[in-house]
């Protein structure tokens, strides 16, 4: 299905259930996620929620009328507002998707948010930064992208998002550090230890660690992620 919002379309994987006491989890997927990346979430929740999954807007997804974190916000909340206006939503945020979900500011309908290993102080997050590099060289078009979604010279601190989180927000963190600075053989969670201690301090928030994982929590910890999906469809 796809939303028309005021700043652009949102195109979303999946289907709404007649059944409005149904909850809805809305997944926004990561930077670098394919296409297909996560569709099996569809099924796996099928008994107990109807799965929108959407791409962070301009990675496989069209890019909308700006490409900064306000923007993208604003036209999920549109699609909250709208299309999901009368239903119990949780938003599961992944990596960068995680940001989108905080930028939609708190909204009624969201009353529990997952977030998997999130990023807030890109100046900080020197791995993101490398990936980055790496794939957007400067002077690209895909770097410029980045530079509006994140910060020029990908600088952007997002820590005063935290304050957007739903009443109730379980975050996902891998066990692997960011800090310090070093040659790595996986991507390290991008969760600083200064915003893993914002995180625990937060009312409201329940931060779990998951043992052996690094950034890639799907794949190195699937169990962790499985378990605080299910955890917060039966918070009700």
């Amino acid at each position: 299905m796809d939303v028309q919002t005021s700043v652009g379309r949102v195109p979303l994987t999946g289907k709404l259930s007649d059944d409005r006491s149904r909850p809805v989890l809305l997944v926004i997927r990561g930077i670098f996620h394919g296409d297909t990346y996560g569709h099996w979430l569809i099924a796996e929740f099928a008994g107990r929620a109807d799965v929108l999954l959407a791409h962070v807007p301009g990675m496989n997804s069209p890019t909308l009328a700006a490409s900064d974190l306000a923007t993208m916000g604003q036209a999920f909340r549109e699609v909250v507002e709208g299309e999901l206006a009368d239903r119990d939503v949780i938003v599961f945020g992944m990596s960068t998707g995680s940001l989108i979900a905080l930028a939609m500011g708190r909204l009624p309908q969201v009353r529990r948010m997952v977030l998997l290993d999130p990023y807030l102080n890109v100046a900080d997050c020197w791995a993101l930064r490398e990936l980055i590099g790496v794939r957007a060289k400067p002077g690209t078009v895909l770097r410029a992208w980045f530079e509006a979604m994140l910060g020029q010279g990908l600088n952007g601190d997002f820590r005063e998002l935290i304050g957007n989180r739903a009443p109730r927000t379980y975050v996902l963190v891998g066990e692997e550090p960011l800090e310090p600075m070093r040659s790595v053989n996986k991507i390290p969670s991008l969760a600083s230890a200064e915003e893993r201690a914002l995180w625990a301090a937060a009312p409201g928030v329940e931060l779990i660690v998951c043992a052996g994982a690094g950034h890639d929590i799907p794949r190195e910890a699937l169990r962790d992620m499985l378990a605080t999906l299910d955890k917060a469809l039966a918070a009700g």
